[in-house]
C-alpha cells in the first residue's frame, strides 16, 4: 500500500500542487488487473492496485475542473522485465515446457508484451488521441486478464 497506492497519490497531488492546478496536464498511473479477479498470494498488491484505480476515478472528477486528465495503464505479462522474473516466469516456462506454449494458452493476442506496447498505451492517453478519456484503466494485456487461470496456482498453494 505504502509504494502503490499512497505512492501514486503522493506524487499525484504534488504535480496537481506545483504545477498542474494552474497549467492543467495529464497523469497516468501504473496498475494491474489483480483486483479484477481473486489472485492467491496477491492479497496485498491486488488491494493496492484496486486503490489506484479508484483513486484515479475520483481525482478524474476532482481535478478535471481544472484541465486535468488522469487515468491508468494495467500492463500484463511483459517479456524481459523484472515483473516477469519475480512473479515466476521462469517456473512458468519449466512446467509448460516454452513460454510460447504459455502465452498461446492464456493470452488471446498470443504473445507476451513489450515495454513498447506499455508505453504506447501511456502515450495513447497523454497524446491528443487520448484528449477526451479520463478515470479510466487502460489494459494493455494482449487479453491475459479476460483468460488467466488461477485455479492452476490453487493446486500448488
Amino acid at each position: 500500500m505504502e509504494i502503490d497506492a499512497h505512492g501514486s497519490f503522493n506524487c499525484s497531488k504534488a504535480v496537481f500542487d506545483k504545477y498542474m492546478k494552474d497549467h492543467g496536464g495529464s497523469i497516468v498511473n501504473i496498475t494491474a488487473t489483480l483486483h479484477h479477479r481473486g489472485v492467491p498470494l496477491q492479497t496485498h498488491a491486488g488491494s493496492a492496485k484496486a486503490a489506484i484505480d479508484a483513486m484515479t476515478r475520483h481525482l478524474a472528477v476532482e481535478w478535471g475542473q481544472h484541465g486535468i486528465r488522469i487515468n491508468c495503464v494495467a500492463p500484463g505479462p511483459i517479456d524481459d522485465t523484472e515483473g516477469m522474473r519475480r512473479l515466476g516466469g521462469a517456473k512458468l516456462k519449466q512446467q509448460t515446457g516454452s513460454m510460447e506454449a504459455l502465452t498461446f494458452r492464456t493470452i488471446p493476442a498470443g504473445r507476451l508484451g513489450t515495454k513498447e506496447d506499455i508505453a504506447n498505451g501511456a502515450l495513447y492517453l497523454v497524446s491528443p488521441a487520448g484528449s477526451f478519456v479520463t478515470g479510466t484503466n487502460l489494459i494493455v494485456d494482449g487479453g491475459h486478464w479476460l483468460t488467466q487461470n488461477t485455479t492452476v496456482v490453487l493446486g500448488r498453494l
